[in-house]
């Protein structure tokens, strides 16, 4: 703001004190066009920073908004799980934060799982965008199938999972986005994935 309005106020001080001293009416054009184009150059790069700043906002938002999801559906899921399984509901914070296993390479392996399983499932949504509905419900299901060797739970979870990372591809228009909800997913299941209740009681 303070820069805009020395530039503003630059050019005029300067034809002025150029024409003073040089009383040549070449000068002062020259020295007009000059301010002008550093002015312009001065202009462009702020404009260029405030986009880029405000591209760097947006993009640093929808990240957080993309972690909180993929925390949400964490614990979502395991309550399910527990209810359906168990029949229980566990509003412990611990019971879904608990380490079950030291971390090791299982960031690595959560984060490759999820850039394959979207590459595979949901990529064809932003490719053929004129079928995203259609290969949206085939894809979630082919995703949920793919999980069946788990347990059924797991299969039906999953093709409700798949339809949630679909719809953010279709919203965002890309998959980078479902990635990271999926990656933050596969990461809290496979780092924390809850204490096993059954054997808890035992």
């Amino acid at each position: 703001m303070i820069l805009c309005i020395i530039l503003i106020l630059l050019i005029p001080a300067a034809d002025l004190t150029v024409l003073r001293f040089v009383p040549k009416y070449s000068y002062t054009l020259y020295t007009h066009l000059c301010l002008i184009v550093f002015g312009d150059i001065c202009c462009m790069y702020m404009h260029y920073t405030f986009l880029l700043e405000q591209l760097m906002t947006i993009y640093s938002l929808l990240l957080i908004i993309c972690a909180v999801c993929g925390i949400t559906i964490y614990i979502v899921d395991l309550a399910v799980k527990n209810i359906i399984q168990n029949d229980v509901l566990i509003l412990d914070w611990k019971y879904y934060f608990c380490p079950k296993k030291k971390l090791h390479l299982s960031v690595v392996f959560s984060v490759l799982i999820a850039c394959g399983e979207e590459l595979i499932f949901r990529l064809p949504i932003c490719v053929f965008a004129e079928q995203k509905f259609l290969l949206l419900f085939v894809g979630s299901i082919a995703y949920g199938i793919a999980h069946l060797f788990f347990s059924r739970y797991d299969a039906c979870s999953k093709i409700v999972l798949g339809l949630l990372f679909g719809i953010i591809a279709v919203l965002m228009k890309n998959i980078f986005y479902a990635v990271v909800v999926h990656a933050i997913y596969n990461i809290l299941a496979g780092f924390f994935g809850g204490i096993d209740y059954v054997k808890l009681q035992e």
